[in-house]
C-alpha cells in the first residue's frame, strides 16, 4: 500500500467513475484500474462493485474511505505546517529573556522587526525568566532564542545584544544615600542583597566584587526579579547591586555610579542551540538583532 493508492482510492470514490477520475489524476485509465486491483488484493476486500457504467463503494470501501479521508487530511495538514515552517516569512517564533528587557528591549526590538511589511506574517511568544531557567527552556526546545547572561553554556553560541550600566542601590536613610558615586571596595561589610544564585545577575555581580576584593555582608537571597531587588532595598532590609532599569525611579531609593569604571557595565547576550539548523523565521530574526545592534 502506498500514498498513491490512497489518493487514487479517494478520488474514484468521490467520482464513482474510473474514467472521469483517471482524467483528473492525469493518468490512464489502465493504471488506475491496476492501483486499486493491487489496493483490493492487499486488503483482501472488494472496494467497489459495478453498477452499469458506474461503479460504487462496497461497505468494505465506505469503512475504509473513512479512515483515509482522516489520514490523507492529517497528511496534507502536515505538509501545510512544514510549508509555514520553511517559509522565513511565516510562522512563530519563541524568546525568553531576563526580566530587566520586558520594559522597553525586547518591545523596542519586536517594534523595529514589524516596520518590515515583510515580517507581519511573524508571531512571536515571549517568556520571563532568569537565565538559568530560559537557557534550560531552549535546550528543551521550548523557545528557540534567548536573552540574557553569558554564561559560556557548551551547548549555546553567544552574540552581545545589549549594554545595561550596573549601579548601587540604597534606601533614601541609609548613610550613603547622601553620595553619588561610590567605589565597589566601600561595600565591605554593608548588609547586602543579593540575587537568587540562579539568576544570571547574580553572576555578573559576584565577579565584580571579587575583582574589586570588596565583602559585602549577604542578608538575604531575592528571586530572580531587579523588582523584587528594589523592593527589598525600598524595604531598608540592605543594599545592593542592580541594572538601572525602567521602572527604578519607582522606588524609595537612590541609585549611586559606581567608580570603577569597567565595572559599570552587564552586557546582555542573545544566545541559541549551538550545531542545531533553527528554522527560517528564526534565523532572519536573530540576523535582524545582529544586524540591528551593534555594541
Amino acid at each position: 500500500m502506498n500514498l498513491q493508492q490512497l489518493y487514487y482510492f479517494r478520488t474514484i470514490a468521490k467520482n464513482e467513475n474510473y474514467s472521469k477520475s483517471a482524467g483528473q489524476l492525469l493518468v490512464s485509465q489502465s493504471s488506475l484500474s491496476h492501483a486499486i486491483a493491487e489496493l483490493e488484493r492487499e486488503l483482501g476486500v472488494s472496494l467497489f462493485c459495478k453498477t452499469g457504467r458506474n461503479i460504487r463503494l462496497t461497505e468494505y470501501g465506505h469503512c475504509f474511505l473513512h479512515y483515509i479521508e482522516r489520514a490523507l487530511s492529517e497528511i496534507e495538514n502536515g505538509k501545510s505546517a512544514l510549508e509555514i515552517l520553511s517559509n522565513p516569512y511565516l510562522g512563530t517564533v519563541k524568546l525568553t529573556f531576563v526580566n530587566s528587557l520586558s520594559p522597553h528591549f525586547i518591545p523596542s526590538l519586536v517594534q523595529k522587526y514589524y516596520q518590515n511589511p515583510e515580517h507581519a506574517g511573524i508571531r512571536f511568544e515571549f517568556t520571563e525568566n532568569h537565565t538559568y531557567e530560559g537557557i534550560q527552556a531552549l535546550l528543551n526546545h521550548e523557545c528557540d532564542l534567548g536573552f540574557g547572561t553569558n554564561t559560556k553554556h557548551p551547548s549555546l553560541h553567544y552574540h552581545p545584544v545589549y549594554n545595561e550600566k550596573l549601579v548601587v542601590a540604597v534606601h533614601m536613610s541609609h548613610p550613603l544615600a547622601e553620595r553619588t558615586h561610590l567605589s565597589l571596595k566601600e561595600l565591605d561589610g554593608q548588609d547586602f542583597i543579593a540575587y537568587s544564585p540562579k539568576c544570571g545577575t547574580r553572576l555578573s555581580v559576584d565577579q565584580l566584587l571579587a575583582k574589586a576584593n570588596a565583602k559585602p555582608h549577604v542578608v538575604l537571597e531575592a528571586p530572580i526579579t531587579d523588582i523584587m531587588v528594589a523592593s527589598f532595598v525600598s524595604g531598608n532590609l540592605g543594599i545592593s547591586i542592580l541594572p538601572q532599569t525602567y521602572g527604578m525611579d519607582n522606588f524609595h531609593i537612590r541609585l549611586l555610579e559606581i567608580d570603577d569604571l569597567d565595572s559599570t557595565i552587564r552586557t546582555v547576550h542573545m544566545y541559541w542551540r549551538r550545531d542545531e539548523e533553527l528554522l527560517p523565521a528564526t534565523v532572519r530574526f536573530r540576523d535582524f538583532v545582529i544586524d540591528t545592534i551593534q555594541l
